[in-house]
């Protein structure tokens, strides 16, 4: 994905992806006045919408099974900061 970042005359601070706002570690467009906004391929998420769909892919990426990543997403656990795979693979087991 060919990434690329710009701040306008106001300040604003904009992140974009394939010419799409786009940002995985924060949000994709940052206004002077702390107000921030959350983008995945040029959509707009909520920040909590936003957390869970990045977690998902990045547990995805690291090689979570759909098994374990159903179960995370059952147990709430994709919605804020959570385990990375190892840490929850060995508290999984039984």
């Amino acid at each position: 994905m060919k990434i690329g970042y710009s701040v306008d005359n106001y300040g604003i601070k904009q992140w974009y992806g394939n010419g799409k706002l786009h940002r995985e570690d924060g949000p994709a467009i940052e206004h002077p006045d702390g107000t921030k906004s959350y983008w995945l391929e040029g959509k707009r998420y909520t920040k909590e919408e936003w957390s869970y769909r990045c977690n998902k892919s990045k547990l995805k990426k690291d090689g979570m099974d759909d098994i374990d990543l159903d179960l995370m997403d059952q147990l709430g656990l994709l919605e804020g900061i959570i385990l990375d795979y190892k840490s929850f693979k060995n508290t999984n087991k039984s």
